[in-house]
């Protein structure tokens, strides 16, 4: 009988080999602490369109009209759009156009059907061939759906001038960064720099149901550049804003029947698994499927599938819309949720900003009242089945990682099919309550807390968390200003409308600080009533409407101190008289709404 003695020994000399195995297969963490951000988000951009470009079957056409629009081919058999005549958003007089400057080509589709594959194999195919190309992939990292990320990599790749480099400031607005754009841009003309820029799924931008959605996006670009963006074109904010201006554009189609067949035999042999001739036919005439994202995730289902004697039966069952077939996969989902663990994983990542952080997926996922951990072993189950459908993107600013789903059709699967209103207030509750009591990382904290307070309706946690935790203070005044202009009251009160008042402060409460703002040690009076920013004197006055003046301040003649409710009558001089409230630029933009914060939770 055979004895085995020292396997402790054993045990450690075997967790070395594999530690310097990987140390040897994967030398880029000592570089990756090197890297600058933008490093970073290029690396991280880069290994998501190697990965997206090899799954790309068929779209050889669509693929040699876009190198032949990349090497600016005089002739170009493409789909002319003509443009509005009332552009809206994408002005021409904000831009220093010529007129032999380059339409925009755009590539639009349905969701699933090989845009983001597409324009990676595009991306690897002109790197390959020697173009200098800027590439933007929205979803293929955290911070790829700030369009404000967006603009400040699209600077620094158009500016030559280390001075114009400088342009790209992380603390610049929006509207400062379009500046800068339209000043690389109108050196790039000079200088003949040969660029070409990719920007796939700019419908997913986190400012797309905006009005200023697109507006940096120029209505042309100068003759040494030139420009794909890729769309959903079932989002008609973004098709619109588009369509504003001359441009040229490929519509996908359907995949042919090879090119169907091709993809499935692909994905199951890399599982080992084949189908013969007839069932492959057999698959695509039964379901009617007719996009990549469909197929895959069909042949995934049959790839789990048990009984192969049973195959032909499973074919003929095929639903023959993607929609009832998602709802057929979510139901599969949920009857191996022996935990709850899936569904859970499934809504919390569908009403997350940018994904779920996968360092803290047990908490998030467990009793956070109780602040109990859900079972390693029921996410591990869970990751396994749900692992086609989602996918781990990282943070190259923070070094963070997160779970979000590997395309949006099952994101609005999702919704569509466990997310009413009511249980999607419950979703953001729950994420609110972790990174509010649980979370100890103030990134997380400051970036996801005050939108899930504000999804789940919980307008007093909100009001005190800016106000009052420290954490809050890093936010800038620009969103602090958005947060509470969603609840704030929509009346109006200008200073022509009978019956509305001014919101003023007493002597001692003007003198206080901190009161709008944690990090804030201007005195109130120089602080904005909502956000707390800086403000001179000659901001705007902060007023309430008709109906908050008469239930803060019943007699006409005397205000209460917006903070300690101590009456302050109007015909007082000096000290006692109080001081009027004031708006900064961010809160005041706009009409002239009234500022009373509706504090209580929905």
């Amino acid at each position: 009988m055979v004895q085995l003695t020292d396997l402790d020994e054993f045990a450690s000399q075997v967790t070395e080999f594999f530690k310097k195995a990987i140390a040897t297969a994967y030398p880029q963490e000592e570089r990756s602490n090197q890297l600058t951000p933008e490093e970073k988000e290029t690396e991280l951009q880069w290994l998501y369109i190697e990965d997206k470009a090899e799954t790309l079957i068929g779209r050889d056409r669509e693929l040699r009209m876009l190198l032949d629009y990349a090497q600016q081919t005089p002739e170009l058999n493409l789909e002319q759009i003509d443009g509005s005549d009332n552009p809206s958003i994408r002005e021409t007089s904000q831009w220093d156009l010529e007129e032999n400057d380059n339409q925009l080509c755009f590539v639009v589709a349905e969701g699933g059907w090989g845009k983001t594959a597409l324009l990676a194999r595009l991306v690897h195919q002109a790197c390959e061939d020697g173009h200098n190309v800027f590439y933007h992939f929205v979803g293929s990292t955290a911070s790829s759906r700030s369009h404000d990320n967006l603009l400040q990599r699209l600077i620094m790749a158009l500016a030559e001038d280390p001075a114009d480099r400088r342009l790209s400031d992380p603390e610049a607005t929006t509207d400062t960064l379009k500046g800068h754009l339209r000043t690389v841009l109108s050196s790039c003309r000079h200088k003949g720099k040969k660029m070409l820029l990719v920007f796939d799924g700019l419908n997913e931008l986190d400012n797309n149901e905006t009005v200023q959605h697109l507006s940096w996006l120029p209505p042309a670009l100068p003759p040494n550049l030139r420009c794909v963006v890729s769309a959903n074109m079932a989002h008609s904010p973004t098709i619109a804003r588009l369509h504003e201006h001359p441009a040229v554009q490929v519509t996908l189609g359907a995949l042919d029947r090879g090119a169907l067949m091709e993809l499935a035999s692909n994905y199951l042999e890399r599982f080992g698994k084949k189908l013969d001739l007839t069932q492959l036919q057999t698959l695509v005439d039964i379901s009617k499927v007719n996009n990549p994202q469909w197929m895959m995730w069909m042949c995934e289902e049959l790839r789990i599938f048990g009984d192969f004697r049973m195959m032909d039966k499973k074919l003929s069952e095929m639903p023959d819309t993607m929609e009832d077939f998602l709802q057929l996969l979510l139901k599969r989902l949920l009857y191996e949720d022996d935990t709850g663990c899936i569904k859970k994983t499934l809504c919390l990542t569908a009403c997350s900003q940018r994904g779920l952080p996968s360092d803290h997926i047990l908490q998030i996922l467990g009793e956070i009242n109780d602040k109990r951990e859900c079972p390693q072993l029921h996410w591990a189950q869970a990751r396994r089945i749900l692992k086609p459908y989602i996918r781990t993107i990282q943070d190259s600013t923070h070094a963070e990682e997160f779970i979000t789903f590997n395309h949006e059709t099952m994101w609005k699967a999702v919704r569509r099919s466990f997310l009413e209103q009511e249980e999607t207030t419950q979703w953001h509750k729950q994420l609110a309550d972790f990174y509010e009591f649980w979370c100890k990382k103030e990134e997380l904290r400051t970036n996801d807390l005050p939108f899930h307070l504000l999804k789940a309706g919980l307008r007093k946690r909100l009001v005190q968390f800016l106000r009052t935790d420290p954490d809050s203070a890093q936010i800038p005044a620009y969103q602090r200003s958005n947060f509470l202009n969603e609840i704030r009251c929509f009346g109006f009160s200008d200073t022509h409308m009978a019956g509305t008042k001014e919101i003023r402060l007493c002597h001692l409460c003007s003198l206080k600080s901190g009161s709008f703002h944690p990090g804030m040690r201007l005195p109130n009076k120089h602080c904005c009533l909502l956000c707390g920013g800086m403000c001179m004197q000659s901001e705007s006055a902060a007023r309430l409407c008709n109906f908050h003046a008469l239930r803060e301040n019943p007699a006409p003649f005397v205000f209460a101190c917006h903070l300690c409710k101590m009456h302050i009558f109007q015909n007082q001089t000096g000290p006692l008289a109080g001081t009027p409230a004031l708006l900064c630029h961010f809160c005041s933009l706009g009409m002239k709404r009234c500022c009373a914060i509706e504090n209580s939770d929905d």
